[in-house]
């Protein structure tokens, strides 16, 4: 399969090469532009030594990339050596189809790389765990590639056996084995050096997503590496612990050169974004952007995690939050319990900082989204719940979880950490991918699903990560009891559903911790309601942890007819709506006869709150009796709060069931009972929503 070129031997590539980089992303709202193919090839443009012998063929925009469909390119192409960009989100897909590209396509050589690709502890059996992978590069890519690229183009994979960042399958030693850095990172402009091609592709892309209806997202970072080394995380090991920059007056350019073709989302790929003085004029630029001409609508960032420039990150913020494009103020608090902060080398901001970002977001109306993550060691049911209320207690209640992904190139992975601490993991369904599984699906729901533009993953292709799921201080079992506990706070907290009354409950001496456990404790049998869907979602959860199927609960007759699998805290949301008449009288029985004498009135006014939080109640026409000017204050903020967090809700809640690039255009014409479907309250637009979906 060589192109003006002959073999000389075994495993050899001789004189012009076609290469292509491969990325598989399944996202149902947006497409992420090529950035890997413009890294790798900018780089070899700059210090490649044979650029006239190697031959660059874009992969094209798919939307359902198959096995199937990577086989017909490289035959069509002529593809000698395939490059495959290999992520946590994508490696279990990736090797899928690879490994049956491979089987069909035997002299296609094979090269993976990226964060998930043969780490330090996996460098002894890589290649008999993927016999189909005929290359891997470790650690930065664009050095290693260059170089190999030139010793494939003039000798051949058996020359280039100490190339720095690449190993071999037919080395048995594996002597090649060391992580690459890239030295002249700040020489390199991605975007910039290859300007005109940029261009064409960009074009191409705006095309491709605009007759899909899907947003456009790029990626740019501005340096690479993390200080930090916490044990869950991969960037802050080995070499990666020092910082590269790029060149600053080459990156404001490169930046300027994506705004000027209106991506919808700028992803900002620094590890701790606001660690340097350059992020805040990045800041700037994006939203004056922004403002002038509509695009980006959002900016996506890893913030940094210390309070050496708390001060600048909270401008940062401001500038973000007066520009539309950050809504929340995102702190990775990950765990609020020093013990289990303590085993994962992590070092939070201290109580006096989160109280200083506290009463900057409220001069400034923004949101806070605290991040957490579950499944590490030294959690418990007690930790989690503490932490839950731990975030309450600072006013961070806009929480959202992911669950722990034992990355391979983690000190968390490595065989010493794993035999202290206990840890085993498994390989399972993504419990956060937004397309919906067709787990279960036959054929006729199938074709009812197209019908209404639901995306699935294509056949055979779901995808999976490898997660944490039991610790020396919990077990399966607990973890279910975990992951359960943390999405109910969630859905209490987040969605209003029992925050109103909470706040009753501790205007009346009860504390948080009091409240919930009293709740949590009392729902079988004074909240059956709440208890029925708990269970359903438990068990779901725990058939998850056992492999057995997906993360995602299938909804059924009572939150709808058209049948589909959605994540335990939106379907507990969408339960708790759709049967809110029984929940809430529930709900008032059990606290009218559990807060004291003297909050009785408070009580009965219950549901006339649970209707405020819901949407269904306007800030000056509805009456709350509510006593004491404090809670009524409470209330007012609240609709300030919703106004501008309506949009996020839905936008979680229509990914996990229809495609969110489409729904606002198509469902809009909709109605319910004559009228069209409002969409600018969120539990009032959900409730419809659904029922007229039924009706299709």
């Amino acid at each position: 399969m060589f192109v003006d070129g002959i073999s000389t031997g075994k495993n050899k590539l001789v004189k012009l090469m076609n290469i292509s980089i491969l990325e598989i992303n399944f996202d149902d709202n947006q497409r992420m532009f090529p950035a890997v193919h413009f890294y790798l090839k900018s780089y070899y443009k700059k210090y490649g030594l044979r650029q006239s012998d190697v031959h660059w063929i874009r992969f094209p925009f798919v939307t359902d990339i198959t096995s199937k469909y990577i086989e017909d390119f490289v035959t069509d192409n002529k593809i000698d050596l395939l490059l495959c960009s290999v992520y946590t989100w994508n490696h279990h897909t990736m090797t899928k189809a690879i490994k049956e590209v491979k089987s069909t396509l035997p002299d296609l050589k094979i090269l993976f790389g990226g964060p998930h690709v043969m780490t330090m502890y996996q460098k002894q059996n890589y290649f008999t765990d993927h016999p189909y992978i005929d290359i891997a590069c470790i650690g930065d890519g664009e050095p290693a590639v260059a170089e190999l690229l030139d010793n494939l183009a003039e000798h051949g994979i058996d020359s280039a056996k100490r190339i720095t960042g690449i190993s071999y399958n037919n080395d048995d030693s594996n002597s090649s084995y060391l992580p690459a850095r890239c030295k002249e990172i700040s020489e390199v402009s991605p975007y910039l050096d290859l300007k005109d091609e940029f261009q064409e592709v960009s074009d191409d892309f705006h095309q491709y997503c605009k007759e899909e209806n899907y947003t456009k997202a790029i990626v740019i970072d501005s340096n690479r590496g993390c200080p930090y080394r916490c044990t869950f995380c991969d960037w802050g090991i080995s070499a990666m612990t020092k910082v590269l920059k790029r060149d600053q007056d080459r990156f404001i350019q490169e930046l300027d050169l994506i705004l000027q073709n209106n991506f919808h989302n700028v992803i900002l790929g620094d590890a701790n974004f606001g660690l340097y003085p350059l992020d805040l004029e990045v800041t700037k630029r994006i939203a004056d952007h922004s403002i002038k001409h509509g695009f980006p609508k959002n900016m996506s960032v890893s913030f940094a995690k210390t309070n050496k420039v708390l001060d600048r990150l909270m401008e940062i913020h401001r500038i973000g939050h007066e520009a539309k494009i950050l809504p929340f103020f995102l702190i990775h608090m990950q765990d609020s319990d020093e013990k289990v902060l303590e085993i994962i080398k992590r070092k939070n901001l201290s109580m006096e900082d989160f109280k200083k970002i506290k009463d900057h977001v409220s001069q400034t109306g923004m949101l806070t989204k605290s991040q957490m993550i579950l499944g590490m060691p030294g959690q418990n049911k007690d930790t989690v719940l503490g932490s839950a209320f731990s975030l309450i207690g600072m006013g961070l209640t806009n929480n959202y979880t992911n669950l722990l992904i034992d990355l391979p190139g983690s000190e968390m992975s490595s065989p010493a950490y794993r035999k202290q601490y206990k840890i085993q993991s498994q390989n399972l369904v993504m419990d956060d991918a937004s397309i919906p599984s067709i787990r279960a699906i036959n054929d006729e729901e199938y074709e009812r699903l197209a019908e209404v533009e639901i995306p699935c993953f294509p056949p055979g292709l779901e995808q999976k990560q490898k997660y944490v799921t039991d610790t020396f201080t919990f077990n399966k079992d607990e973890y279910s009891e975990m992951i359960v506990l943390n999405h109910l706070m969630t859905v209490f907290e987040n969605n209003w559903f029992l925050k109103a009354p909470r706040m009753i409950a501790n205007k009346h001496g009860w504390s948080t911790k009091d409240f919930y456990l009293k709740i949590l404790n009392g729902m079988a049998t004074k909240l059956p309601t709440l208890d029925k869907h708990v269970s359903k979602g438990k068990k779901q959860i725990t058939a998850w942890l056992n492999g057995n199927d997906s993360f995602k609960v299938r909804s059924d007759a009572e939150t709808g007819s058209l049948q589909f699998d959605m994540n335990f805290q939106n379907y507990m949301l969408l339960a708790l709506l759709v049967n809110k008449s029984s929940f809430l009288n529930e709900l008032e029985q059990m606290l009218s006869s559990m807060l004291p004498r003297e909050a009785s009135q408070d009580a009965v006014n219950i549901t006339d709150l649970m209707l405020v939080a819901d949407g269904r109640a306007e800030k000056h026409s509805k009456s709350i009796t509510v006593q004491g000017k404090e809670f009524k204050r409470v209330i007012d903020t609240k609709f300030h709060i919703w106004q501008q967090h309506d949009e996020n809700v839905r936008s979680m809640f229509l990914s996990t069931c229809y495609d969110q690039r489409r729904s606002l255009n198509v469902y809009q014409n909709y109605t319910y009972e004559g009228r069209p479907i409002e969409l600018n309250q969120m539990a009032t637009y959900i409730e419809e929503f659904y029922l007229t979906v039924n009706k299709l």
